[in-house]
């Protein structure tokens, strides 16, 4: 669970996250360390997952930047705290 490899590899494939990570596991005991180097090879190599976002509102890094005018800024944040 330290890079989200073996999530990442069961999300690819429709596969429950147990056995790929039980898999993982006796690779690594069992298997001379084979586990451990795929792990490593799959964390160099997979692709980052694009981050989901619900739909609506375009995402901004800045709570007070809202893009909907008169909401308030970082200079001037809204009424109310927050």
């Amino acid at each position: 669970m330290l890079a989200g490899v073996c999530q990442g590899l069961a999300n690819a494939y429709m596969w429950d996250v147990v056995w790929v990570r039980v898999i993982t596991v006796l690779l690594t005991v069992f298997g001379g360390g084979l586990g451990l180097v795929a792990y490593i090879v799959f964390w160099i190599v997979m692709p980052e997952e694009p981050l989901a976002l619900p739909p609506g509102a375009p995402y901004s890094p800045n709570p007070y930047q809202t893009g909907q005018g008169g909401q308030g800024s970082a200079a001037n944040p809204p009424a109310g705290g927050a």
